[in-house]
């Protein structure tokens, strides 16, 4: 079981990085650099902080 969930957080891990390659593609294009990269931080440290929190507290249940 615990295997199990270590596979999934891989998973998620995985997900999250084709997520973020595909929206970076999209944004690089429209934005100025600079500026994208401040969003851009700032989006993915809050989503990543999210996400795995959430991953985190199903963990400590288990």
């Amino acid at each position: 079981n615990e295997l199990r969930l270590k596979e999934l957080h891989l998973l998620m891990d995985d997900k999250l990085k084709a997520q973020k390659e595909l929206l970076t593609k999209e944004i690089e294009g429209k934005a100025p650099k600079s500026e994208f990269n401040t969003i851009y931080k700032l989006v993915w440290g809050v989503v990543t902080l999210i996400v795995f929190g959430v991953a985190n507290e199903l963990f400590n249940l288990v």
